[in-house]
């Protein structure tokens, strides 16, 4: 719960998950456990046993970190004894994860995204409103100190008005990413709940995020008014057996006029590429993860350099903040993701869905294990170019598409969602 002080007390967490970017939570907390911020007292996975070598990494005998099986057993273990619970698991069990830590009093911090279902979204954000602890989305990227300072000039109308915003995507993923797990670039899960996973629902979700805080200039609450101009143009494409798409073409306009073009693929050959660009009335400003922040206006070419924070540990120390009572709000609420869920989903749905990239367009690269290899889509790089320049609607790829037989449509979801589903997994 939060604890209205400011006394800079250590907090004490917990963490569902073990497996994959839960990982990153417990080399985080592990980090701020040595500066005095907190102390892990529990953690949970269905099968701990296979995460025996990272728990030595971890020191969990040394710290005395007991191990569940269950999050709801690990809940009611530590109920009372919590302050924070992170939440590190798959995209289908953030909902119902979610439920269960505001329910029992403990503050949430949840990885990204918080879904991407928008009724699902809806129920989350009445759920947290009744939180005496707030939760925290982790959008890394937002908090950081660059794009804070960056926003602040933006919004004072130091570069003039904010006209177009865009972003370029390129982040190459094997066969194995799709592989990983059985909710990977799933339409439904099989309890009839949307899943929606896809490249800029989730992998590249904090970049789609940070355009949107981008493009909303001077309204600071853009994020939580999910309302556009219009419906998004989009053409998603899939190269990658999938049911989803791994590649889209989305244009849209946000309310206050500020043109949104996203141009994101898992399915290119190497350099990874992610860049934001800002285009104003007085200059062009280019941020890209990692690097130096350009821009380009009357005074000739700026340049923030890159600093070594890293995102998730300074995001956690942010919320950390909150929970204290140093800080008014959490960085991202539950609710300053709607205009993304809602982009993200109306582009799938008004697009009729991914539409499959003939072979004749895709090539293979990568060692000769399957697991390893990367399809990649000839002529994706110029396309973008092309697309990220014009003035014009989204174009389809120089390539001959498969028409999907039966394209999903929000009638599809309406009809789902009236069965019965069986129950979600809890673990």
């Amino acid at each position: 719960m939060r604890q209205d002080r400011n006394d800079g007390s250590v907090l004490r967490i917990a963490i569902i998950g073990m497996g994959g970017f839960a990982g990153e939570h417990h080399r985080a907390v592990q980090l701020l456990q040595r500066e005095g911020e907190c102390r892990l007292l529990a953690t949970c996975d269905p099968l701990p046993e296979r995460f025996a070598e990272q728990q030595q990494r971890w020191q969990f005998e040394e710290r005395s970190v007991t191990v569940h099986r269950d999050y709801r057993e690990m809940l009611e273990t530590w109920a009372g004894q919590v302050d924070v619970v992170t939440v590190a698991a798959p995209i289908p069990w953030h909902a119902p994860m979610h439920r269960a830590c505001v329910l029992a009093g403990v503050a949430c911090y949840l990885e990204k995204p918080p879904t991407l279902d928008p009724d699902e979204l809806e129920s989350m954000i009445d759920l947290d409103a009744q939180a005496p602890g707030k939760t925290q989305v982790g959008f890394n990227f937002v908090g950081e100190p660059r794009r804070v300072a960056l926003l602040r000039r933006i919004r004072s109308g130091e570069f003039g008005a904010v006209r177009r915003v865009t972003f370029r995507g390129l982040w190459p993923r094997s066969q194995g990413y799709f592989r990983r797990a059985g909710w990977v670039g799933r339409l439904y899960g099989e309890d009839g709940r949307l899943i929606l996973d896809s490249c800029p629902g989730n992998a590249m979700a904090h970049h789609v995020q940070n355009c949107l805080l981008w493009a909303g200039g001077d309204a600071p609450d853009t994020l939580t008014d999910p309302h556009f101009a219009g419906e998004p143009d989009a053409e998603l494409y899939r190269a990658n057996s999938i049911e989803t798409f791994d590649t889209a073409f989305l244009r849209t306009v946000t309310r206050n006029g500020v043109e949104l073009r996203l141009a994101v693929t898992h399915a290119a050959a190497p350099p990874s590429e992610n860049i934001e660009t800002v285009h104003c009335d007085r200059a062009d400003i280019e941020i890209a993860t990692d690097t130096t922040i350009r821009i380009t206006g009357e005074r000739g070419l700026e340049i923030v350099p890159a600093t070594d924070r890293d995102h998730l540990t300074e995001n956690l120390r942010r919320y950390f903040r909150y929970v204290r009572g140093i800080e008014d709000r959490p960085v991202t609420r539950p609710e300053d993701c709607r205009a993304f869920v809602r982009l993200h989903h109306s582009a799938y749905f008004r697009s009729g869905g991914g539409i499959d990239v003939d072979p004749a367009w895709l090539e293979m690269s990568g060692p000769h294990e399957e697991d390893d290899t990367v399809r990649r889509i000839t002529g994706i790089r110029p396309a973008f170019d092309r697309f990220l320049a014009a003035d014009d609607p989204p174009p389809r790829p120089d390539a001959p598409r498969a028409v999907p037989e039966k394209p999903a449509t929000p009638q599809d979801t309406a009809a789902r969602r009236a069965g019965k589903y069986r129950q979600v997994p809890q673990n």
